[in-house]
């Protein structure tokens, strides 16, 4: 059984429960302690969170006749009790015990064949440490197993134009552009099915599309999106992920405004969260995880888009976008690149720089499915290849062909000649092909 590291968020709990455990003793443990278990369940999944005191090293394995999933927490103690579960679909009860004098074990037996994943997560100023266990229903067949959803939100559109570079190009016109050539591009995979939160030239409130993206029970929501500067010099794509504590840069925070100013423009309320399905405890619970597992989802797509464009930023960023704040499904945010700059400009609005792009995103949700697909997908059982086309690199200004070919790992010969290049002179916005390694 593979184990899945960061999962997507499609818990939609109809109930929470919190175990609470007690206090047995008032001695101070060398050992950390399991403090408190917390579960929720939806149909065929279940999630279990394991708090601690402190961060715990752990190790799952699944066994059978009879199924079990056996959880050992190393140096640690129970500071209290753990309850069964009542009534749980996937689970029939708990057995746990002290082993070695030192470790702490815990046994879920469970109703047939299931699969599961499990990543911890770090104390927070309102959350203790956590280990965190997903559990499915298994498919019996590839045939019962299901598609990965996408939803794909080309930015701005109606009466929202969004940034407009200076030949005219408009952000809402190429967002759209690029989200169709998107969805064709991940449908051309068994297993994904693409939706899009607009398909024409409409405007769409910033709550609405989380709400769309959240009724097609998508794992993933991409929204797309063409910055701008007063600086025409700037270029470069950018991912982010949601930050609850708001942008990490003067420059982000104008970007949020800007592109939060949508909902304004529609005449609607800042609403919180408009999830009538989810408790405000649940939205936290969840959010922190999606966060979480956004961020994997944006490294993927930096690493890919970048054999295809430009990326500014080599990490993922954080800010308080309001489009990405679905609290159960993995959200990021693509600033495609620079509108405002006249190479940029000519390349979001060009076919053939559109189809470079969604490629580039393609690859890298690819990419993060490969390695983090829910156990009861398509994916999982029938995982994709990654697209062997040639990689290509766009030039940034202070480059050389040397820095380039060491950063890839090839010749400096086998570069020029993969490009015709009877020199090393190179300049910046030229895109040039890398050859295999």
């Amino acid at each position: 059984m593979r184990s899945y590291i960061i999962n997507f968020m499609k818990y939609r709990s109809s109930f929470f429960i919190i175990l609470w455990v007690s206090i047995l003793s008032q001695n101070i443990l060398t050992a950390g302690e399991l403090i408190g278990v917390r579960h929720s369940v939806e149909d065929n999944q279940i999630r279990l969170v394991f708090d601690f005191n402190e961060s715990t090293e752990y190790n799952v394995f699944s066994l059978e006749s009879p199924n079990r999933i056996v959880i050992d927490f190393f140096d640690t103690q129970l500071a209290g009790e753990i309850n069964n579960l009542q009534n749980n679909p996937l689970i029939g009860d708990i057995r746990y015990s002290s082993r070695n004098q030192r470790d702490f074990r815990v046994v879920l037996n469970t109703r047939g064949l299931v699969e599961w994943s499990s990543f911890e997560l770090n104390e927070t100023s309102i959350q203790p440490n956590r280990v965190v266990l997903d559990i499915f229903s298994s498919p019996t067949t590839i045939n019962d197993a299901r598609n990965i959803i996408v939803a794909i939100d080309p930015g701005h559109g109606g009466n929202d134009p969004g940034a407009t570079g200076p030949t005219g190009v408009r952000e809402k016109n190429v967002t759209l552009a690029v989200a169709r050539i998107l969805k064709e591009e991940l449908e051309l995979y068994d297993g994904i099915t693409a939706v899009l939160t607009r398909t024409s030239d409409r405007y769409v409130d910033l709550w609405d599309r989380n709400i769309i993206a959240r009724e097609a029970d998508a794992d993933i929501f991409v929204s797309l999106h063409a910055d701008a500067f007063r600086d025409p010099r700037v270029s470069g794509a950018t991912i982010y992920s949601l930050s609850a504590r708001g942008a990490g840069s003067e420059a982000d925070r104008l970007l949020v405004n800007r592109e939060n100013q949508s909902t304004i423009l529609g005449d609607t309320d800042l609403r919180e969260f408009p999830f009538p399905d989810l408790t405000d405890e649940l939205i936290s619970f969840y959010q922190e995880i999606s966060i979480a597992s956004a961020k994997v989802l944006g490294e993927h797509v930096i690493d890919q888009l970048a054999t295809y464009t430009r990326v500014r930023k080599s990490d993922v960023q954080n800010a308080a976008f309001i489009v990405l704040r679905s609290p159960d499904v993995t959200s990021i945010l693509i600033e495609m690149g620079y509108i405002t700059n006249p190479r940029e400009e000519s390349m979001l609005s060009n076919p053939q720089g559109q189809r470079d792009i969604a490629r580039g995103i393609r690859n890298g949700i690819l990419s993060y499915l490969i390695e983090n697909a829910p156990p009861d997908s398509l994916i999982a059982w029938n995982p994709p290849k990654l697209p062997s086309e040639p990689r290509r690199h766009t030039i940034s200004w202070g480059e050389t062909l040397s820095g380039i070919a060491l950063r890839y790992q090839v010749s400096i010969n086998r570069l020029r000649q993969a490009n015709n290049l009877s020199n090393d002179n190179i300049y910046e916005g030229q895109i040039i092909t890398i050859p295999p390694g």
